[in-house]
């Protein structure tokens, strides 16, 4: 008899990087060992044993399979979390501007890169880099 798929608590998401996500799995019978994956490989009887909550904090293909003894091993369940950085905040100089203003950029996530157009350009990973010791000088 072959095993029911595990169930994870989270479908496929996108997880802001405020902080981590908690994932859980379980099963529908007893006596059953869920391994999984977190690299998008296909669990084995040697994968990770999944004992208690998951933390995701980075892009992770989740892959979970369900194993027990004189039965079958489940299909595999598969979840994708992508994580999607904090919009960045900006502040301007607030005293009277003619010619100039100085814009700050800062981000909650200090792991994050932020990248501006000082045009109606969208912003990409190709854009301008802010380095957080330099202010951007607009006019």
């Amino acid at each position: 008899e072959k095993l029911q798929e595990p169930i994870i608590n989270l479908d496929d998401s996108i997880i802001f990087k405020y902080g981590e996500k908690f994932i859980s799995i379980e099963s529908y019978m007893q006596d059953v060992e869920i391994r999984y994956t977190l690299d998008g490989t296909e669990p084995t009887e040697e994968s990770y044993l999944y004992s208690g909550e998951i933390i995701i904090d980075k892009n992770t293909v989740l892959k979970a399979k369900a194993f027990a003894v004189g039965y079958e091993e489940s299909n595999t369940v598969t979840r994708n979390y992508k994580i999607r950085a904090m919009k960045p905040y900006a502040s301007e100089d607030k005293d009277t501007y003619i010619d100039s203003i100085d814009i700050f950029l800062s981000s909650d996530d200090l792991d994050s890169t932020i990248y501006y157009t000082l045009d109606e350009d969208s912003v990409n990973d190709k854009s301008n880099e802010f380095k957080p010791t330099h202010l951007i000088k607009y006019s």
